[in-house]
């Protein structure tokens, strides 16, 4: 694959056999009513007819970063929604949707696709001394007569909020190149691997 993304740098460190399933054997997951509900509630952030807490200037966008390891790969991904606030700060959130709330800070603490992202936003915003994340709740519910998964109409909430300092995307920057180093070589490995037990 010509490029990583955070949620697959989190894949291979948290899911091994699905990252080989979706990256080495390409397998492709079928897309779940959850997944498409994601998909036009953001639609429905961006048009500005679902209130939410957090929405800056960059959504959706796509960031790629070109890291030179020797040689060059990139790091791709699309935050939910980022920008500058008044003061100079940059933030950036991740709309999350579902019947419940599962986020904390303490699960945020350990969530690499946040880092990633964060990594991302920091190289495009010129590496500032900080950069804060918010996980923002959308509570959603199965409708029986449309079939679909729809917003409830309740309020958003902030599930978690975390700050990242550049020291610490400084040093992120060897994790994902250590990731991108042992992915090629166990797809190496993979290739010559064969059905015998």
């Amino acid at each position: 694959k010509p490029h990583i993304s955070p949620s697959a740098l989190q894949a291979w460190h948290n899911q091994r056999s699905m990252f080989v399933r979706s990256y080495f054997l390409k397998e492709k997951t079928p897309e779940t009513k959850s997944m498409t509900a994601g998909k036009q509630i953001h639609k429905l952030i961006e048009a500005g007819l679902l209130e939410v807490k957090h929405k800056y200037s960059h959504n959706e966008e796509t960031l790629t970063v070109d890291l030179q390891l020797p040689e060059t790969v990139k790091v791709l991904g699309i935050p939910d929604s980022f920008g500058e606030k008044f003061g100079g700060s940059v933030e950036f959130v991740d709309y999350k949707t579902g019947k419940e709330n599962t986020w904390d800070d303490t699960k945020l603490a350990g969530d690499l696709k946040m880092k990633a992202t964060a990594w991302l936003i920091w190289n495009e915003a010129d590496k500032p001394a900080k950069i804060t994340g918010f996980i923002e709740y959308i509570p959603t519910q199965w409708n029986p007569a449309t079939k679909e998964v729809e917003p409830t109409g309740g309020e958003s909430g902030v599930a978690g909020e975390i700050t990242y300092t550049s020291e610490e995307l400084e040093a992120f920057t060897e994790v994902i190149a250590k990731t991108i180093a042992e992915v090629n070589a166990a797809y190496e490995e993979w290739l010559e691997s064969t059905d015998e037990f």
